[in-house]
């Protein structure tokens, strides 16, 4: 007992805690959020404009946020973000027409990135390696998906309010916890007084890079969100907590897979871990069509959870080293604003494609878009050093 907690001191692990809690709160709408909009009515088109205003809010603020982080210490942010989050989580029981749901979905976006942003930060200060750090906050993370939609889809079997109200909760002992939470931030402080401002050619090129090929994968992740609980319930007639345990699957595999890529990315190199995580998510992507049972659905969550687990570590690991400390809160605003654009453009896109040409063309589309950024990360990271 007393070597965990020489190895994990009190402040770190109520961060981590706090995060996993966070991550819960707002992961335990997953598997229902899109079928209890359905129930209101909206079409497919509209579920995409609402998961739209998701994407914006992030997209918007990522970077604001990140400029922010390197003026004042992430803690502060991360606290401020949790604080938000008991609020809108309770929201979700008080509207019902378009652009409230719309306009919910925004400012949630607005302090999601906060929290991400933050909690990057805090996680990559903690652990010197980059891809072990960014390895543990997606494992985290991944733990925080396997709870949050079981237990979302359990709870929405007796009502969906009663979803938004256990959300509310877990997310209020998550802001509690954050005032424990700390890492080393000495040295992210004593680091702006040692660094140069601005970044070099080097840097400014791998965070246009990594911010550009990240749009895809979350575009990716994003329309799956979105549009697997439809597919789901109306094609296979999936009740909510069997759509939950399929995103649960997801996230078992980035518990066990996110430290095991982490770290191998920073053994054998990021390009390779990254090309292997997008072969692994556009695989995913050919066999939704065709998946016409819930093994089968759960196969393509098992391929897609290890791709997610590939490339964020790495992909966040490959940006981080090269980015000097002291800009690293404006860096990873930067790259979240990528993260941002395909969480905003694939419900919008896909959402139509689904409307007019059903869901085999649109995840044929996503799939095929997904193997031009592979080809995309073979050229652009191929003179880049990525060990």
């Amino acid at each position: 007992m007393k070597n965990f907690r020489r190895r994990i001191p009190l402040p770190l692990l109520l961060f981590f805690s706090s995060q996993l809690m966070g991550c819960i709160a707002k992961r335990i709408i997953t598997p229902i959020l899109p079928i209890y909009v359905r129930d209101f009515g909206f079409s497919i088109a509209e579920l995409g404009i609402i998961s739209a205003g998701f994407g914006v809010g992030l997209m918007i603020f990522e970077p604001l946020w990140g400029i922010l982080a390197d003026k004042v210490r992430p803690k502060k942010i991360f606290t401020v973000s949790l604080s938000f989050s008991p609020l809108i989580m309770f929201s979700y029981t008080l509207v019902g027409d378009l652009a409230t749901f719309t306009a919910l979905m925004f400012f949630s976006g607005v302090w999601e990135c906060a929290f991400g942003v933050s909690s990057r930060m805090l996680a990559r200060e903690a652990i010197s390696k980059g891809g072990r750090a960014f390895g543990a906050w997606f494992t985290i993370f991944s733990a925080a998906e396997l709870i949050g939609p079981v237990l979302g889809g359990y709870t929405a079997i007796t009502s969906y309010n009663l979803t938004f109200y256990v959300g509310t909760v877990i997310a209020l002992i998550a802001f509690f916890l954050s005032f424990g939470a700390s890492t080393s931030e000495s040295t992210h402080l004593a680091s702006k007084q040692d660094r140069p401002k601005g970044l070099d050619k080097e840097e400014k090129t791998t965070l246009i890079i990594t911010s550009s090929l990240i749009i895809l994968p979350w575009f990716l992740i994003f329309v799956y969100r979105t549009f697997l609980p439809v597919f789901a319930k109306e094609e296979l007639l999936l009740n909510p907590l069997e759509i939950g345990l399929i995103f649960a699957v997801i996230s078992v595999v980035g518990i066990f897979a996110s430290m095991l890529f982490g770290g191998l990315s920073d053994r054998v190199g990021r390009k390779k871990i990254i090309v292997l995580g997008m072969l692994l998510q556009a695989f995913s992507f050919l066999l939704l069509p065709i998946s016409s049972s819930t093994m089968l659905l759960v196969l393509t969550a098992i391929i897609l959870g290890v791709g997610i687990a590939a490339i964020n570590p790495a992909m966040m690991a490959l940006l981080t080293e090269k980015i000097p400390i002291s800009k690293q809160g404006l860096a990873l605003g930067v790259y979240g604003s990528g993260e941002d654009v395909g969480i905003w453009i694939g419900p919008l896109i896909v959402g139509y494609i689904y409307q007019n040409y059903g869901a085999e063309v649109s995840f044929y589309i996503t799939a095929g878009l997904m193997f031009f950024n592979l080809i995309l990360s073979i050229l652009l990271l191929k003179n880049t050093n990525t060990n």
